[in-house]
């Protein structure tokens, strides 16, 4: 099937490729180690080119992602997410849905209190999110007018995430994905939760761990 996607961000370091797998996608290579993405030099950098690429309206539909699509790949999302107003339990449901994929471990909902905890502490949030990753992004150099560029391609059809299929049962989900050939084509389960469709998602996980 063909998810008329343009442009692939990698999130990975340890790539030689210039280019992507998928003949005619436009590459960006925003590379993040995954050690500290509130300090790491590289990480931070690797989340300023990624939104440098997402702000580019020439750019979509976009497809991101890292390793196995969890952590570097989990915490783009969270910037997302947060930007659209989407709830802390929708972001912790998708994020340990990522247990359902073949990840080297186990994730866990209290990953996201701890970058909301961030938020609070130093990016003067308040438990409001979307002014704490606002002033994240605007700390790693994303520029307030890109910030909005993106915030607006992901809510421009309204709160995207009130127009997706809720999906409970994980045979469904695994059905789902192998009809969009993700599956066969080695991304983890959680990368569904990765698509940027021009503000509307495809489908969207519910799923308890």
């Amino acid at each position: 099937m063909d998810l008329g996607i343009k442009t692939e961000i990698d999130l990975r370091t340890d790539v030689s490729s210039t280019s992507s797998l998928v003949e005619g996608l436009d590459y960006y290579n925003c590379g993040m180690d995954g050690l500290d993405y509130f300090n790491h030099p590289t990480d931070r950098n690797g989340l300023k080119k990624a939104f440098d690429v997402l702000s580019d309206v020439n750019n979509y539909p976009v497809l991101y992602h890292c390793a196995i699509g969890t952590d570097r790949t989990g915490f783009l999302t969270y910037l997302i997410d947060c930007l659209a107003g989407v709830s802390v339990e929708d972001m912790k449901r998708d994020y340990v849905f990522s247990c359902f994929g073949s990840i080297g471990g186990v994730r866990y909902s209290n990953t996201i209190d701890g970058y909301i905890n961030k938020f609070n502490d130093v990016y003067h949030a308040n438990n409001d999110l979307e002014v704490g990753a606002t002033n994240f992004l605007k700390d790693i150099g994303v520029t307030e007018g890109k910030i909005k560029i993106v915030q607006n391609m992901i809510t421009k059809v309204g709160n995207v995430f009130e127009k997706v299929e809720i999906i409970d049962n994980i045979d469904k989900a695994v059905a789902i994905l192998k009809k969009h050939e993700i599956l066969e084509n080695h991304f983890s389960v959680c990368d569904a939760c990765a698509y940027v469709f021009e503000g509307e998602a495809e489908f969207h996980f519910n799923a308890e761990k």
